[in-house]
């Protein structure tokens, strides 16, 4: 909806972002508590829904909220979300697609990122790292086995809490879709040969062992403490320790030469911290 046409609707924007005060009311029900963060074509709120139920707002950005392409993204992503519902990955709760705040209503999971805990520029715990990468893994296999791959695995989407959780699915799609895509898509600096590659003539195709790499590059990055060198070699980084030579192997460039995110979760557990099973939950 375009800023004049907001500011008909009583509706606050600044620019290219929402200016949305706490206690501003998003819809009926629904009042802002914070701002949590925004990305190119999204701004996330924390809101109130009703006797301190905490929820996430996700919202285009405002020169983007009567975009089709945007709406349907919104409506895929909770399409996506509502198939791959599971303990790990946020419930979809509500889509709003309609009025001057279009949006998606998501479960709150409270807790740091991993982008947050790497802004500190210390590395984490190998044992930590793997019981991360054990948790995640097993959320990898489980869309694997649902036929669908994320895209976009990377620290700003993995909260650390108790059970981490895979936050923005919105570039997620059923694997015989990532399969035909004609352009890169998602985040540069985490995917893998093939995904930066998509639509050249002989790339490989796109599946699920590419968010298994993405995946290997932001363990990678927290267990040294920031982004790593990484070259065309199978044997890419030269990570520290056991769980760094096994993620050293994930980041092999042949998607055919990673190990799948079951054989990933399981030699992960090896060096976990309890309670991490040596075996993926169905």
């Amino acid at each position: 909806m375009p800023t004049s046409a907001l500011a008909a609707h009583g509706s606050a924007a600044h620019g290219y972002s929402w200016a949305l005060a706490p206690r501003a009311v998003l819809a009926p029900g629904r009042r802002v508590v914070r701002r949590l963060g925004g990305g190119g074509a999204h701004e996330a709120f924390l809101v109130d829904t009703g006797e301190h139920r905490l929820a996430v707002a996700k919202l285009p950005r405002p020169h983007l909220a009567d975009d089709a392409h945007c709406l349907l993204g919104l409506k895929n992503e909770a399409c996506a979300l509502e198939r791959l519902a599971q303990p790990t990955v946020p419930r979809h709760l509500d889509t709003v697609l309609s009025g001057p705040h279009p949006h998606l209503l998501l479960e709150y999971v409270p807790g740091p990122t991993l982008a947050d805990a790497l802004a500190a520029r210390a590395p984490l715990r190998p044992q930590t790292v793997a019981s991360a990468g054990w948790s995640l893994g097993c959320t990898l296999h489980r869309l694997a086995a649902a036929g669908w791959v994320h895209l976009d695995v990377k620290p700003s989407n993995i909260v650390l809490d108790a059970r981490p959780h895979l936050l923005d699915f919105e570039l997620a799609r059923p694997a015989t879709e990532a399969a035909r895509m004609t352009r890169s898509t998602g985040t540069w600096a985490f995917m893998p040969p093939e995904q930066r590659a998509a639509g050249l003539a002989d790339a490989p195709t796109i599946g699920p062992p590419a968010d298994v790499y993405a995946l290997a590059v932001s363990l990678g990055e927290a267990l040294v403490g920031g982004p790593f060198p990484r070259t065309p070699r199978r044997s890419r980084a030269g990570l520290p320790g056991p769980v760094g030579s096994l993620l050293d192997e994930v980041l092999a460039p042949a998607p055919s030469a990673r190990p799948t995110a079951a054989e990933l979760a399981a030699r992960l557990a090896e060096h976990a911290e309890p309670p991490a099973l040596a075996a993926v939950a169905a």
